[in-house]
């Protein structure tokens, strides 16, 4: 019997490489690795996540996003104001809301005006309906800063009030929180 048998340091016939073919496959997905990477971050410019990308135009959850994307937004934050006490608001708390809120509105006016002849939505402030609270918003423009930023002057532009009623509990809290 013939052995078919290489001498020693060649590759016997039939057989592709010796040991550099490992690293030559290495290298190769070293290099391609490193071609597809930085590519790989323009991916997620050309592609859709939404979900309604992947339905029907005429399905209803396909309308509302598009109402909504047509819809202005992020570009405010609403603060609201209350203010309580607990026997009533008096005349000379009534005023003093409507003084924070037109000081508030001209040193953060709306970024958009309402259309001319639309229903106006009354007056900014509001009163409870037992009289003892008035509340108010505000829309802050984001150009002013951060919901976080914006309390505090906030609430040192309407931290003066009248003084309280005679004999009994009165809480006079001007809180204005993002909404």
């Amino acid at each position: 019997m013939a052995v078919n048998a290489a001498p020693s340091g060649e590759t016997p016939p039939g057989r592709l490489a010796g040991r550099w073919v490992p690293w030559l496959v290495i290298g190769l997905w070293v290099a391609l690795a490193a071609v597809m990477v930085p590519l790989s971050g323009k991916l997620s410019s050309v592609t859709t996540d939404r979900a309604v990308d992947t339905l029907p135009a005429t399905a209803e959850s396909t309308k509302v996003a598009v109402l909504e994307d047509s819809l202005p937004g992020g570009e405010d934050n609403t603060f609201v104001f209350v203010y309580h006490r607990a026997g009533g608001m008096t005349d000379a708390d009534r005023a003093t809301v409507e003084r924070h809120y037109n000081t508030l509105a001209k040193r953060y006016p709306p970024k958009v005006a309402a259309p001319a002849g639309e229903d106006d939505e009354g007056p900014p402030t509001r009163p409870s309906t037992d009289g003892q609270a008035m509340m108010f918003t505000l829309d802050v423009s984001t150009t002013n800063g951060a919901p976080e930023a914006i309390v505090g002057p906030l609430r040192d532009a309407a931290k003066d009030r009248p003084a309280a009623r005679c004999c009994g509990s009165s809480r006079w809290w001007p809180w204005a929180r993002p909404h």
